[in-house]
């Protein structure tokens, strides 16, 4: 036996599964590269069966760990695949929400925009898509604002009920405070529409008090033409000007004036009737004085005496009555 034609083929032979192998490890590097594990693994596998064959071990051992890794590489890779399949799962989830909830916002409805937003959170929780988390981020904020601007709404139309109520109630400086305070606020916030809101009711208020300040002089002044109509016995027009001290009373809810002024039309109304008898008295006790008088002219003193004795009389039931 020829031991070196024996070893020389075997050389031979080496040198050519060699060249295969390394053939073999191009493709098997390119599939690698390629993300194609599963065929990686075949070619990996076809060159340990050669390598073993041909008794290169540290090539067998190296294609060993090549293939371990490449395992893990599938298994990495088929988690990814089914992470990515849950994440298309939920945007495709998602997307029939951002429409109703764009709908939502569009129209004001925020309880169902706060429903539908809600329902996005659970979904939204398990998402790693980075744009389909700012696009919702965007979407809370909007609704946020809408929130914010409703309730804010809600809120001025509350105070401007209580401010309309405190105006029929003559609460001027409470109607104020309030109208003020909501005008600061609204400016710090920079929510102009709302702001004129309160500017238009504010003029509407100081108009209502001015009003009201106009009337009350008017009251003052009426109480001082009273005083004097009643000094001068001018009971009538004391009367009129009564009762239209009890008709502002009453538009402006000046109670204590309206209780205080119909009471007193009834004591003037009293002191007409007296002044009325007392008038009528002056007239019998003169035109009875006249004939008295015009008797003596004649001598007729019992006649006299008779007619000044009525007059007297009268006089005394007159002085009895007080």
């Amino acid at each position: 036996m020829d031991l070196n034609s024996d070893k020389e083929t075997n050389n031979k032979k080496k040198i050519v599964i060699l060249s295969k192998i390394d053939e073999l490890k191009v493709i098997a590097n390119n599939h690698y590269l390629m993300g194609k594990f599963d065929e990686a693994i075949k070619i990996a596998e076809e060159i340990m069966d050669k390598a073993e064959e041909a008794k290169l071990y540290s090539i067998v051992r190296e294609e060993g760990e090549f293939i371990a890794d490449l395992y893990k590489k599938v298994k990495e890779n088929n988690k990814f695949i089914e992470i990515e399949k849950q994440q298309n799962t939920l945007k495709k989830q998602l997307e029939p929400l951002e429409i109703q909830f764009n709908s939502y916002i569009s129209t004001n409805n925020i309880t169902l925009a706060e429903e539908t937003l809600e329902q996005a959170k659970t979904l939204l929780k398990k998402l790693k898509d980075t744009e389909t988390l700012k696009m919702w981020e965007t979407s809370k904020a909007m609704f946020l604002e809408l929130k914010k601007k409703i309730d804010i709404n809600k809120d001025i139309e509350q105070s401007l009920a209580e401010v309309s109520k405190l105006i029929d109630n003559y609460e001027f400086d409470k109607a104020k405070q309030i109208l003020n305070s909501k005008i600061e606020f609204l400016q710090k916030e920079d929510f102009l529409d709302y702001q004129q809101k309160l500017k238009i009711k504010m003029k509407s208020l100081i108009d209502a008090e001015d009003k009201y300040l106009k009337l009350e002089e008017d009251l003052k002044d009426l109480e001082s033409e009273i005083k004097q109509n009643v000094s001068q016995n001018q009971f009538e027009q004391a009367i009129n000007n009564i009762k239209k001290i009890v008709k502002i009373s009453r538009f402006i809810g000046k109670n204590h004036y309206l209780k205080k002024y119909t009471e007193y039309i009834d004591i003037i109304e009293n002191k007409i009737r007296e002044v009325s008898k007392i008038e009528e008295l002056k007239i019998r006790v003169t035109t009875l004085n006249v004939q008295g008088i015009e008797a003596l002219k004649y001598d007729d003193y019992s006649g006299a005496l008779e007619i000044f004795k009525k007059i007297l009389n009268q006089l005394k039931a007159e002085i009895n009555k007080k």
